[in-house]
C-alpha cells in the first residue's frame, strides 16, 4: 500500500486499496487465506467521513501497513 500522491496525506480511498490488493498480496507472497485477511483489514480500517459530514471514506495507510505486518 502507499500514500496519496502528495506523500503528506496518510490516507487513501478504499477503492485505491482494493486496486492494490493483488499487487501487495503477490509482493508479500500471501496465500489465499492471508489475502482474504487483507481484504477484511481493508474493510475494517475504512473510516467514514469526518464528523459524518466532511470528506470521503478513507484508510490510514500507516495503520493498514502495521496491521498487514501481523498477517504472516
Amino acid at each position: 500500500m502507499f500514500a496519496s500522491a502528495s506523500g503528506l496525506d496518510p490516507h487513501i480511498s478504499p477503492e485505491a486499496a482494493i486496486l492494490q490488493l493483488t499487487r501487495v498480496a503477490m509482493a508479500r507472497n500471501l496465500d489465499e487465506t492471508q489475502r482474504q485477511i487483507l481484504q477484511q483489514l481493508i474493510n475494517d480500517k475504512t473510516e467514514g467521513p469526518q464528523f459524518f459530514l466532511f470528506g470521503e471514506q478513507r484508510i490510514n495507510v500507516f495503520d493498514l501497513n502495521l496491521a498487514l505486518e501481523n498477517i504472516k
